[in-house]
């Protein structure tokens, strides 16, 4: 396998031989562009790119080590005021230890004048994001732009822990691009081949240039249109993946030979990683206890990683930025199984490691499981490469069949993985034959909303009452994960504002949380509620929206045509339960339900509305139950 430590030593010997790219001018402006008065591939579009072209080199640091470096040139015609407003300011956006460096800029009028950018209209700010991420932003605003005019600016961005290995090429931008050239510098490593695969895009095969350095290019790229509830845009976007590797596949032989070869490695390396020695066989006795069957014993096991093993960056063991970094620097390179079980911490890979040695030392047939995550890339059987495959889980035969878990994540309930590992392919490590085996999906039922309201309404239209809602499954996860790390004064913040978002006049008070940090109780608040103005007064009636927790939402699917799949991130159901009490002397008038729909595997809707035996109070109940399908090639 290519490290970026081998990489980093052939550099050391081969930029020192070769020079650095040269630096090159602005380019001519065609006049022709200048004049363009309409766009040239979307009637609607505000501006266009008219080039971008990137040059990748791997560059020398400090030692030995090396970084990439991406060199953007970008030319933009703006057509009109919209345009002018998008496209004045831009904003680049960086983390970790990524610089952006060497930014240059300028205007071209539609009289040929240009104005170029100066330097202290470059600004850098940083932006707080949560588990100690931090968002870099050199931003600048073009000068005196104008519909009409071309706006160039160039930058170099530096991959602070990456070199030109592994990498992702995008083809598509938030504009619709006339032409995109990437220009690389591969490595040269005895044994490797530089290597790129198509995803979504037509390019050009990679032509060879001066100074060492290989050209790609494709035209006419339209504007990536961003949708709800659409597939990762891995999926529907053209990029290229780069990478070195030994192996050329020219054949499906060649591709289920490739697969062997990575199970086989993978198996080589966990076996290492899940060492099973005197002190995990020792400790597997009392944890297992009186257990009897597979299913028993290996609950346990579960329930012990997740119980009483730290996931030291897992906000609810609330470890601080500064005891993170001092477990990093304490960590040995080579961690076992029995460490994380006599520290009672550990990173998630530890967890796993330890629950796939207590497993193996409880006599079960034991593997990782590696799998593109469904957030981010769908699994692609024609391309065998485990670069791809950034999630892992632990496998476990139990009577036949193969079992998954991640005990490293401590909200997933029993039986479930993270979302983005279920129903999707994942590599089995195996010392023999490798073996790809599907995730199962959690059912509908398994990840619930029970959503219940119990109001009152006025006849000057406010409405007020109390309201509880509970989550479990992937929802319980998601809930809890944006929860647990927060005061309950942010709490209770964080929830009024999602609720004022859509409901503006609301009053929000007494709320409640509930198992927030737990690992096996649902997620749960309540909170009362005042909502002035909720129902309509025209002279003597009231027109109601009976449906709480729909009222003030967007349409989740605006328009009537849609670009892309409708992708579902898991199965779900949801259950609305709402009463409200009519004010005196009011009654129901054409109360009707709006019916019901069944879309097969993918889900169904149906709705519940009426009066009760006396008229005085709305009765509304609704259930939407949402599926999910493999997303698998």
């Amino acid at each position: 396998m290519i490290t970026r430590s081998i990489l980093s030593r052939i550099l050391w010997l081969t930029l020192l031989l070769t020079p650095a790219a040269a630096a090159y001018d602005w380019r001519p402006i065609e006049p022709a562009n200048l004049a363009l008065a309409a766009p040239k591939l979307d009637p609607n579009a505000d501006a266009e790119v008219i080039f971008w072209d990137v040059r990748i080199l791997d560059e020398i640091m400090a030692g030995t080590d090396s970084r990439a470096s991406f060199t953007h040139y970008v030319r933009i015609k703006v057509y009109n005021d919209r345009g002018v407003e998008s496209q004045s300011t831009v904003d680049l956006t960086w983390s970790g230890e990524d610089q952006i460096t060497d930014i240059e800029g300028r205007t071209i009028k539609p009289d040929g004048s240009s104005i170029e950018l100066e330097n202290k209209a470059i600004c850098e700010r940083t932006v707080a994001k949560g588990n100690d991420l931090k968002l870099k932003f050199k931003s600048f605003s073009m000068p005196a732009v104008e519909p009409g005019a071309i706006i160039e600016y160039k930058y170099k961005h530096y991959r602070g822990d990456q070199n030109a290995h592994k990498i992702r090429l995008d083809f598509q931008r938030d504009l619709p691009v006339w032409h995109i050239q990437y220009h690389i510098k591969p490595v040269p490593v005895p044994g490797y081949r530089f290597q790129a695969q198509r995803f979504q895009v037509e390019n050009t095969p990679f032509a060879e240039e001066p100074l060492g350095y290989y050209m790609t290019e494709a035209r006419d790229i339209p504007a990536f249109t961003a949708e709800p509830r659409m597939p990762p845009e891995a999926a529907v976007r053209p990029w290229l993946f780069v990478y070195y590797s030994k192996t050329q596949l020219r054949s499906m032989e060649d591709v289920e030979k490739e697969w062997l070869r990575l199970g086989k490695e993978l198996h080589k390396d966990f076996m290492a990683d899940a060492k099973v020695d005197g002190d995990i066989k020792k400790a597997i006795v009392p944890i297992i206890g009186d257990a009897t069957t597979p299913e028993e014993k290996i609950n346990r096991i579960v329930r012990y990683c997740r119980n009483e093993i730290k996931n030291v960056f897992h906000d609810r063991f609330g470890f601080t930025t500064d005891q993170r970094e001092e477990f990093i620097k304490k960590r040995k390179s080579n961690h076992h199984p029995s460490d994380t079980l006599k520290q009672g911490q550990g990173f998630s890979g530890d967890i796993n490691n330890l629950f796939a040695a207590l497993a193996m030392a409880a006599g079960f047939d034991t593997r990782l499981a590696r799998s593109p995550g469904r957030n981010s890339i769908f699994f692609d059987k024609g391309f065998p490469n485990i670069d791809l495959f950034e999630r892992r889980s632990i496998a476990v035969n139990l009577d036949g069949e193969w079992r998954f878990f991640d005990p490293s994540a401590p909200y997933v309930e029993a039986g479930m993985l993270n979302w983005p590992e279920e129903g999707t392919a994942s590599l089995l490590s195996d010392p023999k034959q490798s073996t790809i085996v599907m995730t199962p999906f959690s059912e509908p039922d398994r990840t619930r909303s029970n959503r219940q309201a119990k109001l009152t309404l006025a006849t000057d239209g406010t409405l007020e009452g109390s309201v509880q809602i509970e989550y479990s499954g992937h929802l319980g996860v998601s809930r809890k994960t944006a929860y647990d790390a927060l005061t309950p004064a942010e709490r209770e913040t964080s929830l009024t504002e999602s609720i004022k978002r859509r409901l503006t006049t609301a009053e929000i008070s007494e709320v409640e949380f509930e198992n927030v940090s737990d690992l096996d109780k649902p997620f749960r608040y309540r909170y009362k509620v005042r909502i002035p103005g909720y129902a309509q007064v025209t002279g003597k009636r009231l027109f109601l929206q009976p449906a709480y927790f729909q009222m003030g939402d967007q349409a989740e699917f605006p328009t009537s045509t849609r670009e892309h799949d409708i992708f579902f991130d898991y199965a779900w159901r949801e259950n609305d339960d709402v009463t409200i009490a009519l004010p005196e002397g009011f009654g129901g008038d054409n109360i009707t339900p709006p019916g019901s729909l069944s879309f097969g595997e993918v889900g169904e809707y149906s709705t519940e509305l009426a009066l009760d035996e006396n008229g005085r109070v709305v009765q509304c109940k609704m259930i939407l139950k949402g599926g999910s399908v493999s997303n698998t090639r």
